[in-house]
């Protein structure tokens, strides 16, 4: 009798474990997040190169509006839900997303040669959300919070007309260059549970700029041996006119323009055997 009085109050723990914790689930998957910018800096360079070479091109860079750069991400992490409601409960989860996106614009010159401007967004986010779990714990609605850390680049690169495409020298501005932000954003989620399927959808908003400081958000190519400065421009004018003082004149483009609201939606995969309840 006493062995079995110490066996029950031994399991007891673990019943009331199991019951406080309705599921403990790591999962993958992914989702497409429609990313928005300030286009301000680019379409300034733009329209700048545009006007002034507007007598020797067939057609200019077009001027972007701000959601070219949506991003593709895929993600894993763990989620918990917990509580002794049976009509609500808690759940929390964090989780790491890779993502990357990219856009093409191209000036085609009256010989033929292009100017080809590729920008490209790459974000690596460390996320975590809280919120309440209802209908059976298959509907989730959560507040959530990420670290994002973006990288842009910028390839501006001289296409010949037999197809060549050049880094060099022929052109100062051609070149790969980057651009580094980091910044903390709040938003709010809403997922559906089916099965071991999540289906969710997410906007998020930047509340700050967690770096880097405001004199080395410029995107700069360390490596296309021209004369300093090497940063891309966003005042096109400054940068022919005075290619030496164009920086001074704060006339460089700013990865800080690269930040902005995103929404999005995505699906992901509850890995292991489901214990929750049915």
């Amino acid at each position: 009798m006493r062995k079995l009085l110490l066996l029950t109050a031994g399991l007891l723990p673990l019943c009331v474990h199991a019951q406080f914790f309705e599921m403990k689930k790591s999962y993958t998957g992914s989702h497409y997040a429609f990313s928005r910018f300030d286009p301000s800096g680019l379409n300034r360079f733009v329209v700048g190169f545009n006007d002034r070479w507007q007598n020797d091109l067939q057609s200019g860079f077009h001027q972007y509006k701000g959601g070219e750069l949506g991003l593709t991400f895929t993600t894993s992490g763990f989620r918990v839900i917990f509580g002794k409601n049976e009509k609500m409960k808690w759940t929390i989860s964090t989780d790491y997303a890779f993502g990357f996106g990219k856009d093409k614009n191209e000036a085609v010159f009256n010989n033929g040669v292009e100017q080809r401007m590729e920008v490209r967004c790459s974000k690596n986010q460390v996320n975590a959300t809280f919120g309440v779990a209802l209908k059976e714990s298959k509907l989730w609605l959560e507040a959530y919070t990420s670290t994002n850390i973006a990288k842009v680049l910028i390839q501006y690169t001289t296409v010949y007309p037999n197809g060549s495409e050049s880094y060099g020298s022929e052109y100062k501005l051609n070149g790969l260059y980057r651009g580094n932000l980091i910044t903390q954003e709040l938003g709010l989620q809403v997922s559906y549970k089916y099965k071991k399927y999540v289906f969710y959808t997410r906007a998020m908003i930047p509340l700050f700029i967690n770096g880097p400081g405001e004199e080395e958000r410029n995107f700069t190519d360390e490596n296309n041996g021209h004369e300093r400065p090497t940063d891309f421009p966003s005042n096109y004018d400054y940068y022919l006119d005075n290619p030496a003082a164009y920086v001074s004149e704060n006339g460089q483009l700013k990865s800080s323009d690269f930040k902005g609201i995103s929404y999005g939606f995505g699906i992901l995969y509850l890995i292991g055997k489901d214990k929750s309840k049915k």
